[in-house]
């Protein structure tokens, strides 16, 4: 489900349309420029497209933003990757001053610092890397401080099939062709089946082998939306698919994961 659509300027001509894309332009602006600054640091190195380490050892993982994952061990490098980090590593390279803000959790269960980071300039880092393409919107509760602004950055990239966006790898895998070479973070579509509450969690079933769960803390995103109106329709949902004895699941947190085709 989307809460913004493109400004009415695409509707107009003129000087109507100038107008509401300047408005449009401020009111992102806003949305993405920091409210709160919590401590400023010095990037020590790039680990990959989403994680920075701090010059006091500290390991940053950059809220709202998923990169490409670079190779790990035997796991080869996912599409797109190697240019996320060498991007991130351009605009934000070792010994870069930024500016952290946190959000409502201060650590992952990596124990790595959780951040909203802020160039010299007052750019937000994230919101660029989502705009060129490097990486994909990851909303996780309760952190959602810059989230609008992070899904309008996604959505201009996306649009222009921009960076990662305009490979095939990055396009919605049909929920009935999942398999366990294609988990990891993804964008999962198909119609959805059966909407049913059990032991705390909603869940939507688009296969008998694929259902998207969403945990009753997260529902207070989903207010005023009637989850049970949802069956029976077309959507792209995305967040981390995991295998478990043959099924295949996916837990969203806020109604930004899906869209509605």
């Amino acid at each position: 489900m989307r809460s913004r659509q493109w400004p009415a300027a695409a509707l107009l001509r003129g000087p109507a349309a100038s107008l509401c894309l300047l408005l449009a332009a401020t009111a992102w602006a806003e949305e993405c420029a920091p409210r709160r600054i919590d401590v400023t640091a010095t990037i020590a190195a790039i680990y990959d497209g989403d994680t920075v380490r701090l010059a006091d050892g500290r390991v940053v993982r950059l809220i709202g933003v998923n990169a490409p994952e670079v190779r790990h061990e035997e796991a080869p490098a996912e599409p797109y990757a190697d240019q996320a980090a060498r991007a991130l590593y351009a605009r934000a390279p070792p010994g870069t001053r930024v500016m952290l803000s946190f959000d409502a959790e201060r650590y992952d269960h990596y124990q790595r610092l959780l951040a909203h980071v802020f160039l010299p300039d007052g750019s937000n880092l994230q919101a660029w890397m989502l705009r060129e393409g490097y990486g994909q919107l990851l909303a996780v509760s309760p952190n959602f401080a810059y989230l609008a602004c992070y899904h309008a950055s996604e959505e201009e990239a996306r649009r222009a099939n921009r960076g990662l966006w305009a490979l095939p790898y990055y396009r919605p895998v049909d929920a009935g062709k999942l398999s366990a070479r294609l988990t990891g973070f993804r964008a999962v579509s198909g119609v959805i089946r059966s909407v049913h509450h059990r032991g705390g969690v909603t869940w939507l079933a688009l296969t008998n082998k694929f259902s998207i769960k969403i945990y009753d803390r997260d529902l207070r995103y989903f207010a005023g939306t009637d989850l049970n109106r949802w069956r029976n329709r077309m959507i792209v949902a995305r967040g981390y698919v995991v295998a478990v004895h043959g099924r295949f699941g996916m837990q969203i947190h806020h109604p930004l994961s899906v869209e509605f085709r």
